[in-house]
């Protein structure tokens, strides 16, 4: 059925590519596979394009330096507060 269905659509893009119109059977078939296969890769080209252009790899080590520091200093401050609160009763034994 899926085979079916992937054939009824590959014919119907005859209208989509007239570089294929007037062909027929495989031939018609090898054209539009070929036809899909430059489609897509130059689809894909233009995404990874488009995202090179719009994200920098610049940008990109600049937000993960950013998102490191912040870590860190959360990571510090978490262990400033632990400690502070660990070392308070010792320091009321000691006073006692």
């Amino acid at each position: 059925m899926a085979s079916t269905m992937v054939e009824q659509s590959r014919q119907e893009l005859g209208a989509v590519f007239p570089e294929c119109e007037g062909r027929q059977g495989a031939e018609a078939v090898a054209c539009r596979d070929a036809a899909l296969t430059r489609l897509g890769g130059a689809f894909s080209q233009g995404v990874a394009g488009g995202l090179v252009r719009s994200f920098q790899p610049w940008l990109l080590g600049l937000a993960f330096g950013g998102g490191l520091l912040v870590g860190m200093l959360v990571f510090l401050s978490l262990s400033v507060a632990r400690l502070r609160r660990e070392v308070e009763p010792l320091r009321q034994r000691r006073h006692a």
